[in-house]
């Protein structure tokens, strides 16, 4: 019974055990309200099942394949693109720029998916140009704070140790 008021207490501090039977206890909640759910739009399981069969049939596996591949590569550009440009920070021409890009994250893709349709010459290039876009902007934001976040003692450091400019980045 204390762990049951432990559960709907605020800022309470659960063992284990009682953790795991709260977490199996929940799943059994949704699976059951999957079974026995009185809306139409929320197919059955059954149903669900047989659409995957369906759609394993006609190709979802290759599809996955091909959508892993597509945003492993996409990871791949995005990650050495932004350690550039965020690498670029150190001299002042580019801060302004990797600024303006880190507010790009803000930007919704609706408008810009027709200007990267313009830009892109098959469908391939067009969804990785807009993944590599929508997942720099995040990647810019984050890595040029790392870099803005290395104390100027570090720098001096360096300096004092007769590293070039160069080196010491």
């Amino acid at each position: 019974m204390n762990h049951a008021i432990a559960v709907f207490s605020p800022n309470a501090v659960l063992n284990k055990n009682a953790v795991r039977a709260l977490i199996a206890v929940q799943v059994v909640i949704v699976i059951l309200l999957w079974f026995f759910s009185p809306f139409v739009l929320l197919p059955k399981p059954g149903e669900v099942l047989n659409a995957f069969g369906d759609l394993w049939e006609q190709g979802l596996g290759a599809e996955l394949i091909t959508s892993f591949y597509l945003n492993i590569q996409a990871i791949a550009v995005s990650t050495v693109v932004s350690l550039l440009l965020a690498y670029a920070t150190v001299m002042p021409f580019f801060r302004p720029i990797v600024a303006l890009l880190s507010k790009l994250r803000f930007l919704s893709l609706v408008g810009l998916t027709f200007f990267f349709t313009l830009m892109a010459r098959s469908g391939h290039e067009l969804k990785l140009s807009l993944l590599v876009f929508s997942v720099s902007v995040f990647f810019v934001t984050g890595m040029a704070d790392v870099i803005n976040g290395v104390p100027k003692e570090m720098f001096d450091l360096a300096r004092t140790l007769r590293m070039g400019e160069w080196r010491v980045v």
